[in-house]
């Protein structure tokens, strides 16, 4: 494959279209009725938040802080 004139080459494949907004190429899906699960009630309280309850993120810089590399100065002779 020419890589660097690919562009410049027509297309394997060129779709007839009709109008700007003509989607005949494209395959027809059926809508489909999505059941979304419903909201948590506020008197409800979810099993698995109660371990993060006044959980806060502390980040430690000097455990994750990488070494900077020393420059020496560039020696005069």
């Amino acid at each position: 494959v020419d890589w660097d004139h690919i562009r410049d080459r027509p297309a394997a494949y060129q779709p007839r279209i009709k109008s700007i907004d003509d989607t005949s190429n494209f395959d027809e899906f059926p809508d489909v009725d999505l059941k979304l699960p419903s909201p948590a009630k506020d008197n409800e309280v979810q099993v698995h938040d109660w371990l993060f309850i006044n959980y806060t993120y502390k980040r430690f810089d000097g455990l994750t802080a990488k070494p900077k590399l020393k420059t020496s100065a560039p020696s005069t002779n």
